[in-house]
């Protein structure tokens, strides 16, 4: 999970973000593309909380081979 980690965080991030540009959402129907927006809006909900506001051990499972 070490080695995995970085690509892991990056592809999410990329593909968090990638959903919102137009020339990507054109890809997909409306109703799948909406699902993704929710889906990143949620990965950053998770980051934002767990990273940023409230680290607590036992809910940093993900995020240990950043901490480590």
């Amino acid at each position: 999970m070490l080695a995995l980690h970085w690509p892991l965080m990056i592809g999410g991030l990329a593909g968090a973000l990638l959903v919102w540009w137009p020339a990507v959402a054109a890809r997909f129907d409306t109703r799948r593309i909406a699902a993704l927006r929710v889906f990143s809006v949620v990965y950053a909900y998770v980051v934002a909380l767990h990273v940023v506001c409230a680290p607590l051990p036992r809910y940093s499972v993900p995020f240990r081979p950043l901490t480590l």
